[in-house]
């Protein structure tokens, strides 16, 4: 059994695509998982399953949002409860002293080609600053994700996979409900 989070991107935000979290926590139920819990209306859930590829189990959680719920572009990223705390302890930010409140962490849906960000140059958009890591981008945003240009930069198109972005707040929320279960096989 290995325990997820499914992380959407695209829902309940600015007032519109809204999702209930009870309803999807429901459709994680019907899916054969156990252990649903969600957090945050943000479309964060975190659930124990025996099925296997993590491709296949997002493809399945992506095609049952659009038969339920009519959004068929409701882009899941997974991560094991291994794989983000991997990524939390990485976090070059925390490392250097940085406020925790400033934190994001861009999670990428599969791995950024590094000849795609060949040449990008974040100087411009400082004080906002990244690290990119193959399968998320540390953000450093002290003025706030609602006044970085930096998503600019960072675009999907420019990515070549897409992403979804959380706040440390949360990514640390995730990582004890993650641990609320017991030890895994991953």
């Amino acid at each position: 059994m290995a325990r997820y989070v499914s992380l959407l991107r695209g829902i309940n935000v600015g007032g519109s695509r809204i999702v209930k979290m009870a309803e999807l926590r429901d459709l994680h139920r019907e899916l054969g998982h156990e252990d649903v819990q969600s957090y945050v209306q943000s479309g964060n859930v975190v659930f124990d399953t025996e099925q296997g590829d993590a491709d296949e189990l997002a493809g399945r959680i992506h095609d049952a949002i659009a038969v339920r719920f009519g959004y068929d572009d409701v882009d899941v990223v997974l991560r094991t409860r291994t794989e983000l705390a991997e990524a939390a302890a990485a976090n070059p930010f925390l490392a250097r002293g940085c406020d925790p409140a400033t934190l994001h962490l861009m999670l990428l849906r599969q791995a950024i080609e590094p000849d795609r960000l060949a040449g990008l140059d974040g100087v411009a958009y400082l004080p906002d600053e990244f690290a990119l890591a193959p399968r998320q981008i540390y953000l450093h945003l002290p003025d706030g994700a609602g006044r970085t240009k930096l998503f600019r930069l960072l675009s999907e198109r420019k990515l070549g996979t897409r992403a979804t972005v959380r706040n440390w707040r949360t990514v640390i929320a995730l990582l004890d409900l993650l641990a609320e279960s017991t030890p895994d096989a991953e």
